[in-house]
């Protein structure tokens, strides 16, 4: 029997690159969210709290989504409201629940924060077509279906964390939603990404 037939695919030196460079490209990610964040007095994960607020939602659907604890996020929102870029509104389908909802300032340290965190990532140097065939693959990486199957070989469950669906913040739930200052992270490698 031919072995290349038999050999596990996770093992090929393709498969192998890929996982690499996907592990250096999340650390590199992690970093310039940090950078950028610490302009705006913010730390990653409140950041990308700010990026999720693009309409008023609920803490609740928040949490779920950054596999957090409610509790946890409400420590972020506190922060975040005391620097004056969100503000806790009633729901008009529930007078009784409270959504997040962006302040002016905080619409406007959201989109500068956008505009640094395109500019930082260099999309613009893609054409229309690679953009496309990156999202492609992003959106193929990115679908529930492959986190169940990331997380079932890491031995997660993932219904139970209710991030199915949801945005993958951090390595783990308590690394997510933890308001903490980032690591150093590696800087992001290989060609085409510093401009080689």
């Amino acid at each position: 029997m031919d072995s290349a037939a038999t050999q596990d695919p996770r093992s090929s030196p393709a498969a192998v690159e890929a996982m690499d460079r996907l592990l250096a490209l999340t650390g590199g990610l992690h970093h310039l969210l940090a950078d950028v964040a610490a302009r705006y007095d913010l730390t990653p994960q409140q950041a990308v709290v700010l990026r999720s607020l693009s309409r008023p939602r609920r803490m609740r659907v928040m949490a779920d989504e950054m596999r957090c604890d409610p509790s946890n996020v409400t420590g972020l929102i506190d922060r975040i409201e005391r620097l004056g870029l969100v503000e806790r509104v009633p729901d008009p389908a529930d007078r009784r629940v409270r959504l997040l909802s962006l302040t002016d300032s905080g619409r406007r340290v959201r989109e500068d924060m956008q505009r640094d965190l395109l500019d930082a990532l260099a999309l613009q140097r893609l054409t229309s077509s690679e953009l496309g065939q990156l999202l492609v693959w992003l959106r193929r990486l990115t679908t529930a279906s492959a986190l169940a199957c990331a997380a079932d070989a890491l031995g997660c469950d993932l219904a139970a964390s209710g991030a199915a669906g949801g945005a993958i913040v951090g390595a783990d739930s308590a690394e997510s939603c933890t308001d903490t200052t980032s690591r150093n992270q590696p800087p992001i490698e290989g060609p085409g990404l510093r401009g080689d």
